[in-house]
């Protein structure tokens, strides 16, 4: 994604270009008919021409469902 920054709603505010990217990987598995279990993995960046604004973030998931 690209925000393209600052949309100009405050006068005299520098651009500010930033570009966040985001890989996801998720799989899914159905041991039984009724029991769902999930794992998630996210890796997310942004850079900016500001370094206060970069970052880099991984999220790592675990759920399951179960229906009766």
């Amino acid at each position: 994604r690209d925000f393209g920054g600052d949309p100009g709603l405050v006068t005299g505010a520098p651009e500010q270009d930033d570009v966040t990217r985001v890989l996801r990987l998720s799989m899914s598995y159905m041991p039984l008919d009724q029991l769902n279990v999930s794992v998630s993995h996210t890796h997310s960046t942004r850079t900016s021409d500001r370094s206060s604004n970069e970052y880099a973030a991984d999220v790592t998931s675990l759920s399951a469902q179960y229906s009766f």
